[in-house]
């Protein structure tokens, strides 16, 4: 049986006659979190977006278990089961927390009225206390925490996650960490890509390190920190 939930196969990608992929390819499991790495420049960003369905590539193949959806814009790929979310707050910032979730969930399903799903939601989220307040009111990490619970009702089975640690305390940090790895135990895939690298390294099950449009290693956070051409190329002495 396949597990593969997503699969980039063999992606080549240029822009203005730079190559800024170059055979990339790697795959994610059900019930895994993979992390998309590397320094400024390397290709992460476009492979990231790529796998969204915001990007297209020339050549190679995107799957979605099994499905080639390689043509398929992001709106379609949500029909597959992928959700995008963005680094960008995607709140409605004068609507309450309350009116955010409502808003998806009868988008959904048609319904206005709360279903035990979108309570179980909430109650995983701890989000009870804050329902009644306005987007705009929340602190870094309670507007993430929202958004990936937002997500969560459209009832995703790959989550792609752009830099979520951005603009989060440590605290809020380890409590998203902790929502993710729930996340990732219900059926789920999830790609992250994050300039937090600490961060991100101990969440991921494994990364995926790239430079100069292809990946030079991918492991383990043991691994990749005892890796010398990781070392060289992006962490330098951040592991030492």
């Amino acid at each position: 049986m396949n597990n593969a939930y997503l699969k980039l196969s063999n992606i080549n990608k240029s822009i203005n006659g730079n190559q800024i992929l170059s055979d990339i390819s790697f795959s994610i499991n059900r019930n895994e979190i993979v992390g998309l790495l590397g320094p400024n420049g390397a290709g992460k960003t476009t492979a990231f977006y790529i796998a969204a369905g915001l990007v297209f590539s020339e050549k190679g193949k995107v799957f979605i278990r099994d499905k080639d959806v390689s043509k398929d814009a992001m709106h379609i790929r949500a029909r597959h089961g992928l959700v995008y979310l963005p680094q960008e707050a995607s709140l409605f910032l004068d609507l309450t927390v309350e009116q955010n979730l409502m808003g998806m969930s009868e988008l959904i399903s048609g319904s206005s009225d709360y279903t035990n799903f979108v309570k179980e939601i909430i109650d995983d989220f701890s989000l009870n206390t804050i329902l009644g307040l306005k987007g705009r009111m929340l602190s870094g990490g309670q507007r993430r925490k929202v958004e990936i619970a937002r997500t969560m009702i459209s009832q995703p089975s790959i989550l792609l996650l752009d830099e979520p640690f951005a603009g989060i305390d440590p605290i809020a940090v380890e409590e998203i960490k902790e929502l993710l790895v729930a996340i990732s135990k219900k059926d789920m895939a999830l790609l992250i890509t994050d300039h937090n690298v600490r961060e991100t390294l101990s969440l991921c099950d494994r990364a995926l390190i790239l430079n100069n449009g292809k990946i030079i290693a991918e492991g383990t956070q043991e691994e990749l920190t005892q890796n010398s051409t990781v070392k060289e190329s992006y962490f330098g002495e951040m592991f030492s």
